[in-house]
């Protein structure tokens, strides 16, 4: 902006110096032209004064030859033609006179009145010229400042870029260091994550094998009691038979309760639940689980809770839709691919998964969406119905020999 109006300014102080330039030279004309009309005037009153002179000489000669007619020619009637005639040439060269007087005057009046109007034109382009001057004068004194304040304002100006790039060099420095402590914290917020979904799984499999663990000696101890209720029994009845029947009965005993413990085509587990909603039913052949909600007043929202299934190699999640509502004692099934209908909200397909885990030790948890475990079922497979052929369920060796003691 400064250096465009001191660019107008500039061609400003141009145009005022050619003006100035046509003013002095205008003046100089004038000047020269008022020179020359003085000398005409000079010329003029000269060549009149030549004329007034010759006049007077004219007159005196014209005198001294009336004179001499005059002592000459003395009848009266000469003397009055020739003063008829000397009065006609008087009044005629009079009469000239004052013709070349009147038109010598009206030029020389003319000339005078355009001399003083050029003189006042002149002046007034005098007085012009000089306030131009002072104007010019100021321009340039602004103009001074302006550059001065323009090379001040540069300075400031590099000055100021100068302290921007060191402080950009300064944040990119910041920066990196920035970058680096987070990617630090980042690396250490992973390493802990890791820890912690070790230390997760780890105590998952931990809960898992005790609740296995705590099931199969619960069965165990059941089994064992009724073993030891039956074989006392037996032994009361069959005290007097021979030890050939003795030998019999103990293995018609082991023969029945190994049919007993084969008896049950199901998965059998032990369910905990924190809160209202819990795992209701797991099919075997892993087409489908079956989520209820126990309250009958309460919703509950379960939308991208995370649904999963782990066991036989396998370890398969589902996530509810965002915003699903189970309500009071209401009850949802999740169908894997092809094993149901999609009718919420009563029934979902997981559409990424033909099938659920599936094996002899399934695992099903139901996580919020914090990932904290509401509920879960750690399920383990008995036998399938056999009225014929049973077979016997896998042992811990102090089971085998409880048992074996106790048949014997």
């Amino acid at each position: 902006m400064t250096k465009r109006r001191n660019a107008v300014i500039d061609e400003e102080c141009k145009r005022i110096r050619a003006e100035n330039l046509k003013l002095s030279s205008d003046l100089a004309a004038q000047r020269q032209l008022l020179e020359k009309e003085s000398l005409q005037r000079m010329n003029y009153e000269h060549q009149a004064q030549a004329l007034i002179e010759e006049c007077k000489l004219i007159a005196s000669s014209n005198n001294v030859k009336l004179d001499k007619y005059k002592y000459q020619d003395t009848t009266e009637e000469n003397r009055a033609i020739f003063r008829q005639g000397l009065l006609e040439a008087i009044a005629e060269i009079r009469k000239l006179y004052d013709e070349d007087t009147s038109k010598f005057r009206s030029e020389m009046e003319s000339w005078y009145s355009k001399q003083v109007i050029e003189i006042r034109t002149s002046s007034r382009h005098a007085a012009d010229a000089s306030n131009t001057k002072e104007k010019v004068k100021q321009l340039r004194t602004q103009l001074t400042e302006m550059r001065t304040n323009l090379a001040n304002l540069e300075g400031r100006n590099h000055i100021l870029e100068k302290l921007i790039q060191d402080l950009n060099y300064q944040i990119d420095d910041e920066s990196r260091v920035t970058m680096a402590h987070l990617s630090e914290k980042d690396d250490e917020i992973r390493a802990v994550r890791a820890q912690c979904q070790a230390i997760t799984v780890e105590l998952e499999k931990l809960i898992v094998e005790k609740v296995n663990l705590d099931a199969e000696i619960s069965k165990y101890r059941q089994l064992l009691e009724g073993e030891e209720n039956r074989t006392h029994g037996r032994v009361i009845s069959t005290a007097s038979h021979s030890f050939g029947g003795g030998a019999q009965s103990s293995v018609h005993v082991r023969s029945s309760a190994m049919h007993r413990v084969t008896a049950a085509n199901r998965m059998e587990g032990q369910r905990s639940a924190q809160g209202n909603v819990s795992i209701l039913d797991v099919a075997s052949d892993g087409s489908s689980i079956t989520i209820e909600n126990t309250s009958v007043s309460h919703d509950e929202m379960i939308g991208e809770w995370r649904l999963r299934s782990f066991g036989g190699g396998r370890d398969v999640s589902f996530n509810f839709p965002r915003g699903f509502v189970l309500t009071p004692k209401s009850k949802v099934t999740v169908y894997a691919r092809g094993k149901g209908v999609y009718a919420p909200p009563h029934s979902l397909v997981f559409e990424a998964e033909d099938s659920f885990a599936t094996g002899g030790d399934v695992h099903t948890y139901l996580y919020n969406d914090e990932n904290q475990v509401r509920t879960n079922e750690p399920v383990s497979f008995i036998a399938r119905h056999n009225s014929e052929l049973a077979h016997p369920v896998p042992l811990c060796h102090k089971c085998r020999v409880l048992l074996n003691a106790n048949a014997s």
